[in-house]
């Protein structure tokens, strides 16, 4: 489901409202709600997407949205070592990694940008979508998955969980 729920994204617009932020990367941008977001807030932002479903990239325009449009998986990213931004967007996506694959882009991640905007379902069972294996939920994640970060914000809307962490930047 390249699209996402509403639900606490009035906090996300908030907290991107009051900080200051020149780049932001939006991982498994989907239909680009995220991007369209950014843009609205800020559209001198250099705004760089990554959506492995290359399907949805031509399907949302996204290269409209976005400066930059990759299409692979983002935790490619990780072989870079220089990889900077002042904030990453993972909107529905951290369930679609396996657990492992996602504690370890978190911690890249944490070192490299200012904020760290996660927002995931709880107990929301999904499998493949229109055709799309990469949709399936196939880790859980809870607050204790977060406790060794420095959390600025914890939001619930039951079944979705918005966590902003503060990076090292």
């Amino acid at each position: 489901m390249a699209g996402s729920s509403m639900a606490l994204d009035k906090n996300v617009k908030d907290f991107l409202s009051k900080i200051e932020f020149e780049k932001v990367i939006d991982i498994g941008c989907g239909s680009g709600k995220y991007g369209r977001m950014v843009k609205e807030l800020r559209p001198d932002c250099k705004l760089v997407g990554i959506e492995k479903d290359e399907s949805y990239i031509e399907e949302f325009s996204l290269n409209n949205v976005y400066d930059s449009i990759y299409d692979f998986d983002a935790h490619k990213l990780i072989r870079n070592a220089d990889f900077k931004t002042d904030i990453c967007i993972m909107g529905d996506v951290i369930e679609h990694m396996p657990k492992s694959q996602g504690i370890d882009f978190i911690n890249y991640m944490i070192y490299r940008c200012k904020w760290l905007i996660i927002k995931y379902p709880i107990r929301f069972i999904q499998g493949a979508v229109g055709g799309h294996a990469s949709e399936s939920h196939i880790s859980t994640w809870s607050k204790h998955d977060f406790e060794g970060f420095d959390i600025e914000e914890w939001a619930e809307d039951v079944p979705i969980v918005l966590v902003i962490l503060k990076g090292y930047l």
